[in-house]
C-alpha cells in the first residue's frame, strides 16, 4: 500500500474512533452539564473531523479515481474504482483498490491489486500482490508476490504464475496455473493440473490431480475422501493424508462447547468492558428501548438498510468516499455496542428489581448468547437485538441533542 492510500485510510480510522468514544461516553445528556473542559475537547474533536476533507483535498491530486483505465493510459499513482463495472488496462503506478458487481483488470501493475466483487477477473502483469474476494473469481496474471483469494468458485489460469505463496478458500477450486512457493487451499472440491514449486497444504472435500500436476515438495491433505492422482502426475516430496477430526466432546444443539464457551467469553468480556466504562449510557439506552419498544425496533430496522445504502452511495461518488468510510465506521462502533445494550434490555425485563447495571448486562449476555445458539431461533433473536440496540442508541442521541435555535 503507498504512503498516500495509508494516510487516506488510517487518518478518518483514527479521528472517528476518537470521535466516537467521546459521543457515545455521554449518550443521552450530550449537551447537559457539560464542563468548559470537556467543550474544548469536543471542540477540539470537531475541528479534527475536518481533517480528512483537508487530507482528501491534497490526496486527491496524488490519487486516480476512475471506473475505467483505457488500455496505453499510464496512470502514476495509487487508483481507487467503484462502480457496478470496473474495467482496468493500462499501467497503474501504485496499488489498485477496486469493488463492484463485475471487475476486469487487464493492466500493468506496479503494487498490489486489492478487489472484492460479484465476478472478478484479474489479468496481466502484477508486481506486488493480489488480495482479491468474489463470488467468481478467475486469475491469469504474471504475480511477482503472493496471491491471496477468497471465493464460491476460483481458477488459477493456465498461463498464471505466481512466484511467491497462494492462499486459497472457497467452494470450487482449479489450480491450472503455476505456483512457485507454497499453497494453503480450502474448498468443496480441489482440482490440481499445474505445478507447485514445494508444499501444498490442503483441506478438501474432494481433491484431484489431474496428469500433469507436479508437486515440488510435500503433499499434505485432510480429506473424508482418498485424492484421486491418475498416473501421470509427479510428486517430489511424501502424501500424507489426514480425516477430519470428529467432535467427541459435548455439543450444545449440534454446536461444540468450546466455540459456545469461546463465544460467551468473548461477548461476556465485550459487555463488561463497555458497562464498566459507559454505565449511564448502557442503563439509559437500555431505558430507551423498554419505554418506547416499537420506536426503537422501527429506527433500527430503517438503520439497517438505510446506512448501507447511503454509504455505498457516497462511495460511488468518489468524492464522498471518505464520508462513506467514517459513516461504516461509525456504524460499526455502533454495532459493537448493540449487544451489551439488548442484553441489558432483555434483563431488565427479567428481573425488574435488579438495579445493579453490570449485573443486569452480564445476565442478559448470558441469556443472549445462549439464544444465538438455538437454531432458527438464533438468527431471529440476532436480527431483533441488533434493531433494538441500535434503535436505542440511535434515539437516545436524538434525544440528548437540543433543537437548533437559530433566533438567539
Amino acid at each position: 500500500m503507498s504512503a498516500n492510500g495509508f494516510i487516506l485510510i488510517i487518518i478518518p480510522v483514527l479521528i472517528f474512533v476518537g470521535l466516537n468514544a467521546l459521543v457515545f461516553a455521554d449518550t443521552i445528556q450530550l449537551y447537559k452539564g457539560i464542563s468548559m473542559k470537556k467543550w474544548k475537547i469536543m471542540t477540539a474533536a470537531l475541528a479534527m473531523l475536518a481533517l480528512p476533507v483537508f487530507i482528501w483535498a491534497g490526496v486527491a491530486n496524488a490519487q486516480r479515481f476512475a471506473t475505467t483505465i483505457p488500455e496505453g493510459e499510464v496512470v502514476d499513482s495509487s487508483l481507487y474504482s467503484t462502480g457496478q463495472d470496473v474495467d482496468i488496462n493500462g499501467t497503474i503506478n501504485g496499488d489498485i483498490y477496486c469493488a463492484g458487481q463485475t471487475v476486469y483488470i487487464d493492466a500493468t501493475v506496479n503494487g498490489d491489486v486489492i478487489c472484492a466483487g460479484q465476478s472478478v477477473t484479474v489479468k496481466g502483469q502484477i508486481n506486488g500482490n493480489i488480495r482479491v474476494a468474489g463470488q467468481t473469481v478467475a486469475v491469469d496474471a504474471q504475480v511477482e508476490r503472493s496471491l491471496t483469494v477468497a471465493a464460491q468458485s476460483f481458477s488459477l489460469d493456465n498461463s498464471s504464475i505466481i512466484k511467491s505463496d497462494a492462499t486459497i478458500t472457497g467452494g470450487t477450486i482449479n489450480l491450472k496455473g503455476s505456483v512457485e512457493r507454497d499453497v494453503a487451499v480450502s474448498g468443496g472440491d480441489v482440482s490440481l493440473k499445474g505445478t507447485i514449486g514445494r508444499n501444498i497444504e490442503a483441506e478438501a472435500g474432494t481433491l484431484s490431480l489431474e496428469p500433469g500436476a507436479v508437486i515440488g515438495g510435500n503433499l499434505n491433505y485432510t480429506s473424508e475422501e482418498e485424492a484421486y492422482m491418475p498416473n501421470g502426475i509427479e510428486i517430489a516430496g511424501e502424501v500424507t493424508r489426514h480425516t477430519p477430526e470428529k467432535s467427541d466432546g459435548a455439543v450444545l444443539w449440534g454446536i461444540s462447547t468450546g466455540v459456545y464457551l469461546y463465544a460467551m467469553a468473548f461477548f461476556l468480556l465485550l459487555g463488561l468492558l463497555i458497562v464498566l466504562f459507559f454505565p449511564q449510557a448502557v442503563r439509559r439506552t437500555g431505558e430507551v428501548a423498554r419505554k418506547h419498544f416499537g420506536k426503537t425496533i422501527l429506527t433500527g430496522f430503517l438503520a439497517g438498510l438505510i446506512v448501507p445504502i447511503a454509504s455505498f452511495a457516497l462511495a460511488v461518488t468518489f468524492i464522498g468516499l471518505p464520508l462513506a468510510f467514517m459513516l461504516m465506521l461509525a456504524w460499526g462502533l455502533l454495532t459493537v455496542a448493540t449487544l451489551p445494550i439488548a442484553a441489558y434490555f432483555y434483563a431488565k425485563l427479567l428481573f425488574r428489581k435488579v438495579k445493579n447495571v453490570v449485573a443486569l448486562t452480564m445476565i442478559g449476555t448470558l441469556i443472549l448468547v445462549t439464544l444465538l445458539f438455538v437454531p432458527f431461533v438464533g438468527i431471529i433473536v440476532a436480527i431483533i437485538s441488533f434493531w433494538i440496540g441500535s434503535g436505542a442508541i440511535l434515539i437516545a442521541i436524538k434525544q440528548g441533542i437540543p433543537k437548533p435555535d437559530y433566533k438567539s
